[in-house]
């Protein structure tokens, strides 16, 4: 199961100040989650960010929109190799 949120706003310019992708099994487990939560300041891409089957397992993330959070996941599913 995919959840998001895109905040986007519009001004003189399009911005995005807020996402979240959260993808999970059938039971309700973590697979990952792209976010830009101001939380990881030691991560080398902050405030983007993804967290790996664990809350705690941190790792740097480009900032993504859905339709590369969706071949992502749509890659790991043909490769059987998950994350």
């Amino acid at each position: 199961m995919l959840e998001f949120l895109e905040m986007i706003t519009i001004d003189k310019k399009m911005e995005r100040p807020k996402y979240r992708f959260h993808y999970q099994d059938n039971e309700g487990r973590l697979i990952v989650r792209w976010d830009n939560a101001k939380h990881h300041p030691e991560v080398n891409t902050y405030p983007d960010h993804k967290h790996v089957k664990a809350e705690g397992n941190v790792e740097s993330s480009d900032t993504p929109g859905l339709i590369k959070v969706l071949e992502e996941i749509n890659n790991k599913i043909i490769e059987g190799s998950g994350y």
